[in-house]
């Protein structure tokens, strides 16, 4: 019998369950992310790197604002600097492109059966009804075109051109090895925080008036993963997301692949959709455990915060463990075929 409630900072089973037989797959999973992680990053950002010289290069309001030129396609007040303008469309372009092929891609597969083998089966209670799906996609569309870019254009990017005055040049670019280490601690630093404040959010004080929101989406879909209230964006999102690019003084290029990459694994996390075992996975192209470990939080709502490590060393997946880790709940999404 459970010894926490579902919305406790950390639900505990009774008897408490013995971890030792998840310790092999989480550490697994761990390492692997810490070396995979990083290095997606580091190879899509040299992959990358003409491409931003390029569009960096192609503003052509730069110009207009050096010879005086009023009139242009994109009216920017004298205020406005051309860099972070240029930081706010580029972050805009790469997350509705991340958006778009991903979500894009999740609801081809479920609506025409493709890798059914990998979807996860839901009863009818644990299906999104089409009014939350509506209000979600707005919600998305206000934070993506609206509250997104303002942040960008007159916070992040100012903050991260004092941080770092060569952060939007090309030649500032860092080469790869220090490129795998600013990755490096944003991933470690977004985990640490991400678990602890979403250990937050499930406490009685701000699970019912903020992060019951995000849990409307039981049977989770790809987009819900942005479906939450601005208090828990703010401490699960934007604070994790850019602590360790404000550490670092990361470059704008670097920002950008920061957020398309870690945004696929958010996405993944939430589709439904589990492809552990998969050539994905062997090819070290999907999230491993992840994605399991927190669509068991969302159906279930008993552990599971965040990185497997930080669970497991903190002690918040007694029902996970009970049922056998990962290889468990691959046994129980089976049975319910």
């Amino acid at each position: 019998m459970a010894g926490g409630t579902s919305i406790g900072s950390s639900p505990r089973l009774d008897p408490r369950p013995d971890y030792t037989p998840v310790r092999r797959e989480v550490l697994v999973y761990t390492l692997t992310e810490l070396i995979r992680y990083p290095a997606l990053c580091t190879l899509t950002t040299v992959a990358t790197r003409g491409v931003y010289s390029q569009a960096y290069a192609a503003q052509t309001w730069r110009q207009w604002w050096a010879a005086g030129v009023t009139v242009s396609p994109i009216a920017v007040p004298g205020w406005v600097e051309s860099d972070d303008l240029f930081f706010t469309l580029a972050l805009l372009s790469s997350l509705s492109l991340i958006y778009i092929l991903c979500n894009g891609l999740f609801w081809l597969l479920e609506t025409t059966g493709l890798c059914a083998q990998y979807k996860v089966p839901r009863k009818p209670a644990q299906e999104p009804p089409p009014a939350l799906i509506r209000a979600a996609l707005l919600e998305q569309a206000i934070n993506h075109l609206i509250m997104a870019p303002l942040l960008m254009l007159f916070v992040v990017g100012p903050a991260l051109r004092w941080r770092n005055p060569d952060a939007a040049q090309p030649q500032g670019a860092p080469g790869w090895a220090e490129a795998y280490c600013v990755f490096t601690v944003c991933y470690v630093l977004n985990d640490i925080e991400f678990y602890f404040a979403h250990r937050l959010l499930h406490s009685k004080a701000l699970y019912g008036p903020v992060h019951k929101q995000h849990h409307q989406f039981v049977g989770t879909r790809s987009f819900a993963a942005e479906h939450a209230h601005p208090i828990e964006d703010v401490l699960s999102a934007y604070i994790p997301f850019l602590t360790g690019i404000a550490i670092m003084g990361a470059h704008f290029h670097l920002v950008f692949v920061w957020f398309f990459v870690r945004m696929t694994e958010v996405y993944e996390s939430h589709s439904g959709y589990i492809f552990r075992g998969s050539w994905l996975d062997k090819c070290f192209l999907c999230a491993g455990i992840n994605p399991p470990c927190h669509d068991f939080h969302h159906t279930g709502n008993r552990g599971n915060f965040g990185h497997p490590l930080l669970d497991y060393c903190c002690g918040t997946m007694d029902a996970w463990v009970a049922m056998g880790g990962a290889d468990g709940y691959a046994k129980k999404l089976k049975k319910s075929r």
